[in-house]
């Protein structure tokens, strides 16, 4: 498949952020140094944080200098329970952003690394292919023909495969989104074939799925 353009590529690091400021430092006096460093243009104003009753302070519309991307806009969350980067390039820009921002916070204002991060991933992309679903509606031609003549459309549009989505069993006891999306995106035409994806995995590995998804519908 052909990569049009990344929505998002996040990366998120799960870690107790209290741990790495054991000494008390006060965080609000380096928001300007922050927003400096990576050219934020839009940073936490105190006042609206302390009126909201807290939350995750925000960092939106910078500019991390990445030895792989080059110049990349990157937004920034700090939760007490992590940190997510956000970019339009790769999970791995917004990884590389985070790793510069820990290193920058321990080198030159003095907090502790964190002891152990758990890293999660969002891929979001625009992707391009041979109608992927073409065998899919020849094998389910009969059902879609009298799907199609069920539901009363004034278009008279035709009733075919738009979607995938894969995921975890779906029980009372724990219900969870879907994790692996290929859908027709919105606003295109069908002869355009361009389409939508997620997955809660790094982008590289989330363009080797989708070849492999593409693979298994060509075949």
């Amino acid at each position: 498949m052909e990569v049009l353009s990344t929505k998002l590529g996040r990366a998120i690091y799960l870690f107790p952020v209290r741990d790495m400021n054991p000494r008390g430092l006060d965080i609000w006096q380096i928001l300007s140094e922050i927003t400096a460093r990576y050219r934020f243009l839009k940073s936490p104003d105190l006042n609206a944080f302390i009126q909201g009753g807290g939350g995750p302070v925000e960092f939106n519309f910078g500019k991390f200098e990445s030895e792989r991307f080059g110049g990349i806009e990157v937004a920034l969350q700090i939760h007490e329970d992590g940190l997510i980067a956000d970019t339009e390039a790769s999970t791995s820009a917004s990884e590389e952003f985070l790793n510069d921002f820990i290193a920058w916070l321990v080198t030159e204002h003095g907090f502790t690394a964190p002891a152990q991060v758990k890293p999660l991933y969002l891929s979001e992309l625009y992707v391009g292919s041979s109608d992927p679903f073409a065998k899919l509606i020849a094998k389910f031609d009969a059902f879609l023909s009298a799907l199609t003549q069920s539901v009363d459309d004034e278009l008279g549009r035709k009733m075919e495969p738009v979607a995938l989505n894969f995921g975890y069993e779906m029980t009372s006891a724990l219900k969870t989104a879907a994790n692996f999306r290929f859908e027709r995106a919105i606003d295109a035409p069908n002869m355009k074939n361009r389409f939508f994806s997620s997955a809660n995995v790094t982008t590289e590995s989330h363009l080797h799925l989708l070849g492999m998804l593409e693979a298994a519908l060509n075949s």
